[in-house]
């Protein structure tokens, strides 16, 4: 905070003690190549590398007794990761990359900054991350004249992203910066909070970075976008594509900054269908403003008044008082209190979902075929008895959907009486416990596999679009 209140910027601060012998010379010379190929009669190309280092805000002098050292932003940009580390012990970079839902496995890509096998600095960092991130962009590509055009807005609204996180972070705080990139969504996350105020944030037109070097020296070589319009960039990259908003969130102590940036459509069909399903006539009552709050809490698993600013174009008390009336009507369930209220679908639509015909999938397993039971050709009592088990879900789950926070040994015997009555997915767990996936992925469905709790339904495709999981006990049973 104290920094961040000084007129001086923290990037631009000369290190004593810190030379051209703490610098990657690699790095610097594709910095060079990069930029005299971008503005080939700049009058910079003809300096020394002193000269030229100076000029882009590398290097600097103590006036009060004429040192000559690196500035924090020469460092971080061009510098040696031990270098980085002696004077910040906090520096990490890591980028993570998962491309399927693999039980038990965290990530199939990643780049750290202290693997020892590159430089770590943060130039070497951008161009390793912007390839992974851009490489398999399923983008219709674009004409220009004759020739096709690969970049689209979206392959810049990305290299916007990655330049803004790493120029707007606080390379003091904790736990460093993080690039995540899964199947259906990107995020940036950096430590250390806005310097504007949040709506003028999502606004744009205003741009004040934590390091305005940093970000000069990306500007130099082509990246990044001074006028504070990065963020209404790629908030049109992703209007353009009809994907759900970007989601722009502050966490503090530690003080972090989150962009999640989503592939999904705004408004799913299956989310829409869903709705109707629950609903019924009354559906056409709701407005559209009404429609998008449902389906984003539908999609999302929860839904924010801060998170629905940045989805419409509507003020925080106008937000309010939608969710007010959508509460007294019985479809959403605050919890919490203040701007942190989240508010989730409530029961009507739980029961909806575990009563869907997604949930009677006993016979999809690979032994179906086999003489043992067979409960979708079941005669006559097939009716009676997918009821049953879907007063059962409703039951085992009840205390699950109703708390927010149960000990872990609660939820792990929730879980396993769940998959004992039939095999089920991690969205419709996720759906008849009340949980977000991922979380309950992480923290029990990977750990019950590996204790030989829960079983796959497909265990020799572990990729299979309708895996499941079942207790062990069902699994012997089955087989």
């Amino acid at each position: 905070m104290i920094a961040d209140q000084s007129p001086i910027p923290q990037d631009s601060k000369v290190l004593p003690n810190y030379g051209l012998n703490d610098l990657n010379m690699e790095t610097v010379r594709s910095y060079r190549n990069r930029f005299s190929s971008l503005k080939p009669d700049h009058p910079w190309n003809g300096l020394e590398l002193k000269g030229f280092l100076y000029k882009i805000g590398a290097l600097g002098r103590l006036r009060e007794t004429n040192e000559e050292g690196l500035t924090l932003a020469g460092l971080l940009m061009f510098g040696e990761e031990r270098s980085i580390t002696e004077h910040l012990p906090q520096y990490f970079l890591e980028y993570r990359e998962k491309r399927a839902d693999v039980p038990g496995e965290r990530w199939t890509d990643r780049i750290i900054s202290s693997d020892g096998t590159w430089s770590g600095n943060l130039y070497d960092f951008y161009f390793k991350v912007i390839r992974r991130l851009t490489d398999d962009l399923n983008i219709p590509f674009q004409m220009e004249g004759l020739f096709r055009k690969d970049d689209t807005r979206v392959h810049a609204a990305l290299r916007e992203a990655l330049v803004n996180t790493l120029a707007h972070a606080d390379y003091y705080g904790q736990r460093g910066i993080v690039i995540e990139k899964e199947k259906m969504l990107f995020r940036f996350s950096n430590p250390g909070v806005l310097r504007i105020p949040f709506q003028q944030a999502l606004k744009g037109g205003i741009s004040d970075p934590r390091n305005p070097t940093i970000f000069k020296m990306f500007m130099l070589i082509g990246l990044g976008e001074r006028a504070g319009s990065g963020i209404e960039n790629i908030h049109l990259a992703w209007k353009e594509q009809h994907w759900t908003a970007p989601e722009l969130i502050e966490e503090f102590q530690p003080d972090r900054t989150i962009l999640t940036l989503r592939t999904t459509s705004l408004l799913p069909q299956e989310s829409v269908d869903f709705l109707k399903a629950v609903l019924g006539k009354q559906y056409k009552w709701l407005t559209n403003d009404e429609v998008l709050i449902l389906v984003t809490a539908h999609q999302e698993n929860y839904v924010t008044n801060t998170r629905l600013q940045s989805l419409t174009d509507k003020k925080s008390d106008e937000i309010s008082k939608l969710l007010s009336g959508l509460v007294e009507k019985g479809y959403l369930e605050p919890n919490g209190q203040g701007r942190g209220t989240k508010y989730t679908l409530t029961e009507m639509f739980h029961q909806k979902s575990i009563g869907d015909s997604r949930y009677n999938r006993i016979s999809s397993g690979p032994d179906a075929n086999n003489s043992g039971p067979n409960v979708a050709n079941s005669g006559p009592n097939e009716n009676e008895q997918t009821k049953d088990h879907e007063k059962m879900l409703l039951d085992i789950s009840e205390l699950a959907r109703k708390k927010k926070r149960l000990q872990p040994s609660e939820m792990d015997e929730i879980i396993l009486n769940l998959c004992a009555i039939k095999p089920l997915t991690l969205k419709e767990l996720s759906e008849i416990l009340n949980r977000q996936m991922d979380p309950l992925r992480k923290k029990y469905i990977s750990r019950l596999l590996k204790e030989g709790k829960l079983e796959l339904l497909y265990p020799e495709q572990v990729n299979h679009p309708k895996q499941a999981y079942m207790t062990r006990s069902l699994f012997t049973n089955q087989h």
